[in-house]
């Protein structure tokens, strides 16, 4: 009698093999599937154009998973949600289309833990007694999208995203909130629910501070004498990471007399981040825009001095913590956020892991000395805090608590 708990994790529309995927989703159950009374399968839901596109990125995810022993079901039968999600009827359509595959491939799970809302949402069209439903929100869709300038706040489709977001969280067993301040978002919605702290997450085994590659790209690329200030992510004009944000601090930062280098790891638009910075007096000589792969980061930032998080105000901009926070913390990089950088500035504030900028800073000079006066001990108490609080082997813990909670084991 096989007597394995089976979950199924669920995915829709997620590209295969992306940064996110490989480092908050992949990492995570690879922990879990240790736990010999597991058995874990992802449900991918993909356009049927991805198996076209990304047919390497499928193959190489494949291998990886098997090698994982992560079993896993790929179903290229998605709809985008572009267009159709920002529209009510549009909404409902796929949620009739979508259903009854989704109840065919899930079937077998005690457990569905869902990522993101509108799988969440067709788990919760079809939940009986015969599995548990974890809701995984990441963000808080419907006012994300009024950051993205889909919708509007109050809007016919922004109200049916918060109807739908309401009846997720009454059916869920579980809740899964990435920062505290979402956790607290959803307990104003459903103050009955139990939710769950659960922040991104990192592998801060391998990535972590290297004082030999440091050294030697510091010397390869001249920054020996310099203070690196390095950003990783997606960056543009109308996004939430503006370059025009990161444009004025470093512009601050040349002009208060401090000898820096800014490092952008990005594969967005080259161009139109350098031709951006320079309209604001910066020198070629004093930026860096590359792509890195995850097994090149380490290398990145360790030979950095400050990671840098600055966002522009948003509709859900308190809740935000992200993924680049974590990695530069378990780099042993002290964060220089905003404010609107909301559930990283607080962790920032609140335990001394970096800098809150001001726009109108006039002393930055002497804020960014007084923390390089003391690098080695804040380098040292950044890298424990995300050992102790965003470790992949402590957050996979907490999911499993969540499981086992939730069956009564």
């Amino acid at each position: 009698m096989d007597t394995k708990l089976k979950i199924g994790y669920i995915l829709y529309n997620e590209r295969p093999q992306s940064g996110l995927v490989k480092s908050q989703v992949i990492s995570l159950l690879r922990e879990l599937a240790k736990e010999a009374n597991y058995e874990i399968t992802i449900i991918f839901f993909f356009q049927p154009w991805i198996h076209f596109k990304y047919k390497d990125d499928i193959r190489e995810m494949k291998i990886m998973l098997s090698a994982l022993q992560l079993r896993y079901k790929i179903c290229y039968f998605s709809f985008p949600e572009r267009h159709l999600f920002n529209r009510i009827w549009g909404v409902r359509l796929v949620k009739i289309l979508m259903i009854p595959l989704f109840k065919l491939l899930t079937r077998e799970y005690k457990v569905l833990h869902c990522r993101g809302y509108f799988a969440s949402y067709l788990a919760s069209k079809i939940k009986t007694d015969r599995f548990k439903l974890v809701f995984d929100g990441r963000s808080l869709y419907p006012e994300e999208n009024i950051t993205r300038d889909m919708w509007k706040l109050n809007s016919k489709i922004f109200l049916e995203w918060k109807r739908i977001e309401n009846l997720i969280l009454n059916k869920a067993d579980a809740v899964i909130g990435v920062s505290k301040p979402m956790v607290e978002k959803y307990r104003e919605i459903n103050p009955t629910k139990a939710i769950s702290y659960i922040p991104c997450c990192v592998d801060t085994n391998l990535l972590t501070f290297d004082v030999p590659l440091r050294e030697a790209i510091r010397k390869k690329y001249g920054w020996t004498d310099k203070i690196v200030f390095s950003y990783v992510g997606s960056i543009g004009i109308n996004h939430w990471n503006n370059i025009n944000q990161y444009a004025k601090f470093f512009e601050q930062v040349i002009s208060s007399g401090i000898n820096a280098h800014l490092l952008i790891i990005t594969k967005d638009n080259r161009i139109l981040i350098e031709e951006t910075l320079r309209s604001r007096g910066i020198k070629p000589e004093s930026l860096s825009i590359i792509e890195a792969s995850s097994t090149e980061m380490k290398g990145w930032l360790s030979a950095s001095d400050f990671g840098l998080q600055l966002m522009t105000k948003t509709a859900d901009y308190e809740t935000r913590l992200g993924v680049k926070f974590v990695e530069y913390l378990s780099v042993g990089l002290p964060v220089i956020v905003n404010v609107f950088a909301g559930a990283a500035a607080r962790l920032v504030r609140e335990n001394n892991l970096g800098l809150l900028w001001d726009e109108t800073e006039k002393i930055l000079q002497e804020k960014i000395s007084s923390l390089l006066s003391d690098s080695e001990h804040l380098r040292e108490q950044c890298m424990t805090y995300a050992q102790e609080n965003f470790d992949v082997k402590k957050c996979s813990f907490a999911y499993r608590k969540i499981y086992h909670d939730l069956l009564g084991l």
